[in-house]
């Protein structure tokens, strides 16, 4: 039953405290949704992360990953920007921040994008004003103890890297957590500081 439930992207029967997880997050124009899914898909198939049966009919939980391998859960999508900063600019969001650091919850992180920097969703990194009308986002959480912290902070900093070498003038941003402890891969064309 629970390999079922895996090929469908329900990973939550397996989920651990203190998993290891990270956000990665990089500005797109409105036409660049599509490689974007295909850069992703690309890196997927590299690491043998596939993209999982969706078959709803009899499920209402929680959101199911869209990418497996036997180690993480993966969920890959774009968003209009201006949803990701309705989110971010509510009084809460830090306070989830801090909640997320503190018991090393996810899914504050995922739903309601509280470690989105301010300046990821750029398009060119010199202009802070310069929103992206979309964002591309991809979550990353492991769901089997046996796969080391070390191993899923090479795996997201190799996930990060392809999306920075996709789009190299774009400030990507990465956040990591390893289990006990953050990492913020910065992107070189950063500008300004974190959230």
């Amino acid at each position: 039953m629970g390999k079922d439930k895996l090929a469908y992207g329900d990973f939550y029967e397996y989920q651990y405290e203190r998993a290891p997880w990270c956000c990665i997050y990089v500005g797109l124009t409105a036409n660049e949704s599509h490689s974007f899914r295909d850069v992703f898909t690309h890196f997927a198939e590299s690491y043998d992360i596939h993209k999982v049966v969706k078959h709803y009919k009899t499920y209402s939980g929680p959101g199911c990953a869209n990418y497996m391998s036997d180690h993480v859960a993966c969920s890959a999508f774009c968003i209009p920007t201006a949803s990701i900063m309705a989110y971010h600019d509510r009084p809460e969001t830090a306070e989830l921040r801090l909640q997320s650091l503190q018991s090393g919850e996810w899914d504050f992180a995922f739903g309601e994008y509280c470690f989105w920097p301010t300046n990821a969703s750029r398009i060119i990194a010199e202009e802070p004003d310069l929103v992206a009308p979309y964002t591309g986002c991809i979550h990353m959480v492991s769901y089997d103890k046996q796969y080391s912290p070390k191993d899923f902070k090479m795996q997201a900093e190799l996930l990060e890297r392809a999306v920075r070498t996709n789009w190299p003038d774009r400030p990507v941003e990465a956040f990591i957590y390893e289990g006990n402890k953050p990492s913020i891969l910065i992107s070189p064309s950063r500008t300004g500081p974190l959230p």
